[in-house]
């Protein structure tokens, strides 16, 4: 992608991956006003729709990364994760089998209230960045988007895909 003749918001897998974004953080910011069996069923559509945008995003070259900046404080953080946590109760923990772990450590307790609080905190900083409406800014929120489908949020949205499936069907 030439940055200097395409603008990146532009792009259609952009543009949806944004939008998909942005309706994963608003869902999430009003969740306390949901039930749990509500809660589930909205991600288990969403969370499939997450993964396949993410990983249309391209790979953006950066030419400012000092311009990569972070808005999801601990403080937010923690009250997302607090608020899913009271909201999901006995559906929130689930077993998780870590293929990278050690043998006596394979299946581990994971928590949908964390992956969810950390997937949220991926999508808000990059919406908040796309705000701030300058092309370092876009090219860093896209790359910073990109590259942590690859390393962060990408396997907990598969992870909380397979932990709604058992909550669906259990």
């Amino acid at each position: 992608m030439d940055n200097d003749t395409e603008n990146i918001l532009s792009q259609r897998p952009v543009q949806e991956m944004v939008m998909v974004a942005n309706e994963f953080c608003h869902f999430i910011e009003n969740a306390e006003n949901q039930s749990d069996d509500i809660i589930i069923n909205v991600l288990q559509k969403m969370m499939p729709l997450m993964y396949l945008k993410g990983s249309l995003l391209p790979v953006v070259k950066v030419q400012n990364p000092d311009a990569l900046t972070y808005f999801v404080t601990e403080e937010t953080w923690t009250k997302i994760y607090t608020m899913l946590k009271n909201k999901l109760q006995q559906k929130e923990n689930y077993w998780f089998a870590n293929e990278d772990a050690e043998e006596n450590d394979k299946v581990i307790s994971m928590s949908m209230a964390e992956d969810l609080a950390d997937v949220y905190q991926d999508m808000k900083d990059c919406l908040r960045l796309l705000q701030l409406n300058t092309k370092d800014a876009q090219e860093n929120a896209i790359s910073e988007l990109q590259k942590l489908f690859i390393s962060h949020w990408g396997i907990r949205v598969c992870r909380l895909q397979y932990a709604i499936h058992h909550c669906q069907n259990n």
